[in-house]
């Protein structure tokens, strides 16, 4: 390759071509000739008459022959110099070229191999600023002599064409003025270069594709900033926050999770000034801030996206900030050829242009799809492009670089018929071309001769071309569907054609590439289409886990109860309808489905679904919370431990578990299209097991195993004494505090589950109980024994006491026993449970409303709770349940460590309500601070004060009126991790 473009420099040089397929003029004007009259028109013309008659070009074209014309230098430097001059302009060239000192650079760049090929494939200068571009790359260039070759060219190049609209910093450093401080391209060329060297860039960093260097070079942040990135982020780093206190972190980044250092940030709207975040970084950050003053004060969405997008791009991985529906996120490339979201909440399909990021394929910045829902106006769905992009550039490398070329040369023929049949063959060699798909719209839009049979053949091959690209399917499906319907096209056409297109948009599923895409397509849809959307196919039953769900029901319909008078549109798939909303049906018994954008009053146009009201009322049961039984039921019914969540077809009274805190709701259940009956709410409670946190202590204990263990509320953990009991010798004591007095009836202890062989149990103890104000000790005559036993077997004792006041409980053994071997008879004791009358106050469920622990969140899922159960915080929740101030939530949410929560609203509620505290299994002497912050949208509408465990519970009751994003956030105040928290009854209306 370097022997031709060489011999190609030489006859560029010298105003001949070599060997070609059309003889040249010794007359014809040369590139050199151009750059030296400044003069790039004529030349521009000549080649362009020249390539339109190379042999070759004629009706029986084929990929072959136009390879074989391609694999002439003469011919490839044609194509490419032609492409090039139209992608820059004439004037912009021969502009550049008039000064003297600009024409070293001009040669250059037109006679040395691959540069001009490189430029148009690295896409078009942001915004268009071609003559920026070129001054760029002229001056990094002369600047630096290496730039001219190998992966320095490359390097170069994607900086001039990434700043050749000005980056800055604007996002965290302005000046005192208010400023964002420009980034000099030729010190980010020289930046990265020094990096690369000392080898602080990514492994895989040179075999980068300059649209993905673009993508790097282009870091909204100062070299001196990517350099305190690279270092601070080489290892282990501390940090000192405004409120002064140090803040380490150990995470040892890769590639697979860079993204993840934008958490590091202190999720947070106001410094510790006050100043908000919505004021500009001059506010927030202070003047010439730099970007560890980023990492000391924090920010909210965009801030950690921007934060975690640069430090990937210091490390030479490609990745830029992206805007959501009222959120930010970062796209990053977390391995060759793969890219994720971080800090996502509604995935790629809803990702779009963020100010000042531009890919390079997107420079019709204006591809817009209007997004009524969120009021964002036109966007620019980037990643979807860049998805696209990363397939072209990889596995479909070869096929993709032979359209380009067949691309190129249509561009810059004279003759429309071979323009088109080179257009033609570049989709037909790659299919996913969507540069040459836009180019043979756009000229066949040019050709009046153009029928509706090669429009609808067009927009067949794109549909099969870009089935897994649904975002790059509806933008060029959108230029070619005026041209198959016009003003006077009959109804019956209309209608055909747009249930064509809803049926492929309705294929589209929210898949990790495109969550939320098909629901922005179909909002983007123009106002005529939108009265003629087909009716869904859906289905409805109302049995089992599916009762009250609509069959196949999609994002983007939307349902009605009273013949179409009103429209409720469910935030997610997976919701229920409210058996209270369906009994409200109309009389005509129809439960009405369509898309939520269709305009269109025609019954014909919405999935009708019959609906028959329940010939019975709700099951009349007979419920005893203390003997744990519920009489009355039969196969015909139904139950739900989960608000109607599921509901499991009641069998035999032994399916049923009313020994734990538990709301059971019954119904009949429905038949097909029949209503289940209304339910029946039965609340069953579990006593007080107030020996969960009490201070137990006992005088044995192994290592390990200590007493505290046996009131710790798990069954998996134990106090295991270092010695047995025989009936000779001295017994074992465990003495628990219960910090108050309290009514207790039952003691239950848990012994050895034999697991272990060494581990027995108490064959012969005694439990005695003390109400006094101080500890009695050990065979104090104020002691009073309330049960004796003589005869234990292991397992799970439980031991009636006669009803009585106490605060202190003395479990003595002594005799132990052993499963195994005689030798081995250490009573290990697995929970000890005092329980009794004095139940706290139950906070229960309200049929209807909406609470938010029913609701998908996004954020730090794997730590929060839905009322403490089945997740990491359970071990945290007294009794099962959330906890505040000795009352006990059935609903809430539970939170452990530092946590933010979102949840996607639907635009109709108008409050949150919630008691927000520390759990009170924490200690009240326990003095870690902590914060509870809710935000609607961008706006935060509650912030607690500062709490610790003593601090009494908050009611809160916010207007979130027209919200459709809400956040709740727990963080530390003082630093490390804080206490655990509480919302309790946390809901909507």
């Amino acid at each position: 390759m370097r022997v031709v473009y060489l011999f190609l420099a030489i006859s560029l040089a010298f105003g001949t071509f070599g060997v070609h397929t059309h003889p040249v003029s010794a007359a014809a004007p040369t590139v050199l000739t151009a750059i030296a009259t400044a003069n790039f028109a004529t030349y521009r013309n000549d080649i362009a008459k020249k390539l339109t008659t190379l042999r070759g070009m004629s009706d029986v074209m084929s990929v072959a022959t136009f390879d074989t014309l391609r694999s002439t230098p003469t011919n490839a430097a044609y194509i490419a110099q032609l492409a090039f001059i139209d992608a820059y302009g004439v004037s912009t060239l021969n502009a550049h070229a008039k000064p003297a000192a600009n024409k070293p650079f001009l040669r250059w760049l037109f006679t040395t191999a691959d540069v001009i090929p490189m430029l148009l494939q690295g896409g078009p200068p942001t915004a268009g600023k071609n003559a920026e571009a070129l001054a760029i790359l002229q001056r990094i260039w002369m600047a630096d002599p290496a730039s001219r070759s190998g992966m320095l060219r490359k390097l170069a190049i994607a900086v001039a064409l990434s700043n050749a609209h000005p980056v800055d910093t604007g996002w965290y450093r302005v000046n005192r003025s208010g400023v964002a401080e420009i980034i000099d391209p030729l010190s980010r060329y020289q930046n990265y270069k020094i990096a690369r060297a000392a080898k602080k860039l990514v492994a895989g960093f040179d075999g980068l594709s300059i649209w993905h260097l673009r993508m790097v070079v282009g870091a909204w942040a100062r070299d001196v900033d990517l350099d305190w990135l690279r270092k601070t982020y080489a290892g282990p780093h501390s940090v000192v926050n405004e409120a002064g206190v140090i803040r380490t972190f150990t995470t040892t980044y890769t590639r697979s999770n860079i993204g993840d250092s934008g958490y590091e940030l202190e999720y947070r709207d106001e410094n510790i000034g006050g100043g908000s975040v919505q004021s500009g970084s001059l506010v927030f950050y202070g003047p010439d801030a730099d970007i560890e003053r980023v990492l000391k004060v924090g920010g909210v969405c965009g801030a950690i996206a921007k934060y975690g997008s640069t430090v990937a791009q210091a490390y030479g991985i490609p990745a830029f900030p992206v805007g959501q529906p009222g959120h930010a996120a970062a796209f990053i490339s977390n391995a060759p050829g793969a890219w994720v979201m971080h800090n996502d909440i509604s995935g790629m399909g809803a990702s779009f242009y963020h100010d000042g990021t531009m890919t390079p394929f997107m420079s019709e910045r204006s591809e817009p799809f209007l997004d009524p829902d969120y009021g964002m106006g036109e966007r620019n769905f980037s990643p979807a492009y860049v998805l696209l992009y990363e397939v072209l550039s990889g596995p479909r490398a070869a096929t993709h670089a032979r359209s380009e070329w067949l691309r190129w040369a249509a561009r810059g023929v004279t003759s429309a018929p071979i323009r088109q049949r080179l257009l033609a063959l570049a989709v037909t060699v790659e299919p996913m071309n969507v540069l040459a798909w836009r180019d043979r719209i756009v000229s066949a839009n040019a050709n009046p001769r153009t029928t509706n049979a090669q429009w609808q053949s067009m927009l067949t091959g794109i549909a099969t071309a870009f089935a897994g690209q649904p975002r790059v399917l509806s933008e060029l499906a959108a230029r070619i569907e005026p041209k198959l319907i016009g003003a006077t096209t009959p109804d019956a056409t209309k209608a055909a054609y747009v249930g064509a297109l809803y049926r492929r948009y309705d294929a589209i599923r929210a898949t990790s590439q495109h969550a939320a895409m098909r629901d922005v397509i179909l909002a983007a849809l123009p106002e005529w289409m939108r009265a003629y959307l087909p009716a869904p196919t859906v289905s409805i039953r109302f049995s089992g886990e599916n009762a009250g769900t609509i069959i196949g029901f999609k994002t983007g319909m939307a349902y009605s109860v009273d013949t179409g008078a009103h429209w409720t549109v469910p935030a997610t798939e997976s919701f229920q309808i409210p058996l209270a909303q369906l009994n409200t049906i109309q009389s005509t018994g129809t439960l009405l489905v369509r898309n939520r954008y269709s305009t269109s009053t025609d019954p014909a146009r919405a999935a009708a679904l019959g609906v028959t009201a329940s010939p019975n009322a709700a099951p009349v049961l007979v419920a005893d919370d203390q003997a744990d039984t519920l009489s009355g039921m039969t196969p015909a019914m139904e139950y739900s431990v989960n608000n109607g969540k599921i509901w499991t077809t009641f069998t035999t009274d032994d399916a049923l578990d009313l020994s734990r805190a538990v709301t059971y709701w019954v119904r009949y259940r429905g038949n097909g299209t029949t209503l289940p009956s209304m339910a029946a709410r039965h609340v069953f409670t579990k006593p007080t097991d107030y020996a969960v946190g009490s201070t137990a202590v006992a005088e044995y204990g192994y290592s390990g195993s200590l007493a505290s263990l046996a009131v710790d509320g798990s069954d998996a953990t134990s106090w295991l004494p270092s010695r047995n009991v025989n009936p000779a010798g001295p017994p074992l004591t465990v003495v628990l505090d219960l910090g108050q007095s309290r009514t207790i009836d039952t003691v239950q202890l848990l012994w050895t589950r034999q697991k272990n062989y060494w581990e027995g149990y108490g064959k012969a103890y005694t439990i005695a109980i003390a109400n006094t104000s101080n500890q009695p000790a050990i065979g104090s005559s104020q002691w009073q024994t309330v049960a004796s036993i003589t005869s234990g077997n292991g397992g799970r004792d439980t031991v009636p006491v006669s009803t009585t006041t106490a605060r202190y409980v003395l479990l003595t053994i002594t005799e132990s026993a052993g499963h195994d071997a005689a030798n081995w008879r250490w009573p290990a004791l697995y929970t000890f449970t005092v329980s009794g009358t004095d139940a706290p106050p139950v906070v229960g469920v309200t049929p209807g409303v909406q609470y938010l622990s029913d609701r998908l969140w996004n954020g730090e899922s794997i730590y929060a709770s839905e009322t403490g159960i089945d997740n990491m915080c359970e071990k945290y929740q007294l009794g099962g349940h959330i906890q505040l101030d000795g009352t006990v939530y059935q609903k809430g949410i539970g939170l452990c460590y530092n946590m933010t929560l979102q949840y996607h609203l639907d635009g109709t509620q108008t409050a949150f309500v919630a008691d927000v505290g520390i759990a009170d299994q924490e200690s009240d002497s326990d003095t870690r601070q902590a914060m509870f912050e809710v935000i609607a949208d961008s706006t935060t509408v509650y912030k607690s004060p500062t709490m610790t465990a003593a601090t009494s519970k908050q009611h809160i009751d916010v207007d979130i009126t027209g919200a459709k994003l809400l956040t709740i956030k727990y963080y530390s105040v003082d630093g490390g991790y804080p206490p655990f928290a509480n919302w309790g009854d946390a809901y909507l209306h």
